[in-house]
């Protein structure tokens, strides 16, 4: 008897064994699944030329959701036949260097100067492009030590331009206010020291200017905080909550201007010159995942808040100022990392989680929330609206321009593999900008030709 309780336990304990083998090599292959092989001697070239006079324009993208802030870009005639591919005019593969360098930011473009985060060994690096031609006119580093390497150690955030001036934010909390001009620093501060809780997978709601004021999500001590976007000094502070990874919305509703703010717990609207509390609707994930920006539709006066993780998505009709009512929620649209689009009517999305190439792309009635229709031909991604289109790059790199209607999405046309992704992912939006399409992937950035002249 004893024998056989011996032989049993044994067995047990092989196979338990073998199952924690086997999970181990599954976790190795999917962390590995997530990892990007960071160059070990890329070398940052010499800056080329005088820095140029700063110039505006109205065609660029400055700040995370582009010009308009609803990411929509600007109106360009786009080349609708890729049968040759597209037109590269420059790249860059000197953004990341060494293990957990990895950066997923999305560069910011405003008339002759670009910006884009990178990440060279324990050092985040601002590089500043000419976009036109790709030559490096200035970069800015700072120490950011290793802390957790899940994902990347480099900005989530995207940079946001404004006037002669640039805020950048680090993973670990550290945002700067640079001189465009030079790339100089004209003011700093640190979350930590305001009080902020680092989320787990690190700060990534990017900074959003709205008049003298710079808006920035915090966590913690005050959700939302206000500074002086000139001298960095505090001008006002939210109620506390625990922070997110989504960026807040500046929105103008029946002459008001209010901030729309996923927090990790609950959605906000905040009066946009004091940061108090106009009103509140729970919000709640696991681990505080609210990764989407609110999406504001002015011609419906409805906010779309989604998220994963079984959450679902939920519209929000602002009556007034102080006043709002939730019209329909629905899990038939589950967003992870990418931010829904409106156009007329409809709301157009990834459902699913952006990890494993296998989304739904759907078609929502702003009104009812009732699904229009679902696909499953262009796997997991982001994507801008580019009248009268959407562009989207999947996670493996793939690029396609599509035609939305309330019918059916249709697939205009696409090019498999334009970006190598090995066994990584490509998770940074594609941007459109004074003509050209701007990729960025890991330690990569890509200029294509995509207007029409």
């Amino acid at each position: 008897m004893r024998r056989k309780r011996i032989k049993k336990t044994l067995i047990i304990g092989g196979f338990t064994i073998i199952l924690l083998i086997v999970a181990a090599a599954l976790l190795s292959i999917w962390a590995y699944d997530y990892s990007v092989e960071m160059a070990q001697n890329t070398i940052i070239p010499e800056p080329k030329g005088a820095l140029p006079v700063i110039r505006s324009d109205s065609t660029g993208w400055p700040s995370w959701k582009g010009m308009s802030h609803n990411n929509h870009a600007a109106p360009t005639k786009i080349i609708t036949d890729w049968s040759n591919g597209l037109e590269l005019l420059w790249k860059v593969e000197y953004l990341c260097r060494g293990e957990q360098s990895i950066t997923w930011s999305c560069p910011a473009i405003s008339g002759n100067h670009l910006i884009v985060p990178g990440r060279h060994d324990s050092t985040d690096v601002i590089f500043c492009l000419d976009p036109q031609r790709g030559h490096l006119l200035w970069s800015f580093r700072y120490d950011a030590p290793v802390a957790n390497s899940s994902f990347g150690e480099g900005p989530r955030a995207t940079p946001t331009i404004d006037g002669d001036l640039v805020y950048v934010l680090s993973r670990g909390g550290q945002l700067f206010c640079l001189r465009l001009q030079d790339g100089t620093e004209k003011w700093h501060r640190n979350y930590l020291d305001m009080g902020g809780e680092e989320p787990k997978w690190g700060f990534a709601a990017s900074p959003v200017v709205y008049g003298n004021s710079l808006v920035v999500q915090v966590g913690g001590q005050a959700l939302v905080w206000g500074l002086d976007k000139q001298t960095g000094e505090t001008l006002w502070q939210s109620e506390p909550a625990p922070d997110s990874y989504s960026t807040p919305a500046v929105i103008q509703h029946r002459g008001e201007t209010i901030l729309l703010v996923v927090g990790g717990q609950d959605f906000f609207a905040l009066d946009a010159n004091t940061g108090a509390t106009l009103w509140k609707t729970p919000w709640a994930v696991q681990n505080n995942i609210n990764i989407c920006t609110p999406v504001y539709s002015p011609q419906h006066g409805i906010a779309i808040i989604t998220s994963w993780y079984n959450k679902g998505t939920q519209a929000t009709h602002i009556i007034g100022r102080d006043s709002a009512e939730i019209l329909w929620h629905t899990n038939a649209l589950n967003a992870h990392q990418t931010d829904p689009i409106i156009v007329g009517d409809y709301i157009y999305g990834f459902s699913g989680m952006s990890a494993h190439n296998n989304d739904e792309f759907k078609c929502l009635n702003i009104h009812t929330g009732e699904e229009q229709w679902t696909s499953s031909a262009i796997g997991s991604g982001q994507f801008i609206f580019v009248d009268p289109f959407f562009l989207s790059i999947d996670i493996k790199g793939n690029l396609y321009l599509l035609l939305p209607s309330p019918v059916e999405l249709t697939i205009i046309t696409s090019i498999k593999n334009l970006v190598s992704t090995d066994n990584a992912r490509l998770w940074t939006k594609p941007i459109i900008a004074q003509g050209n399409l701007y990729l960025r992937y890991a330690n990569q950035l890509y200029c294509y030709r995509i207007a029409n002249t």
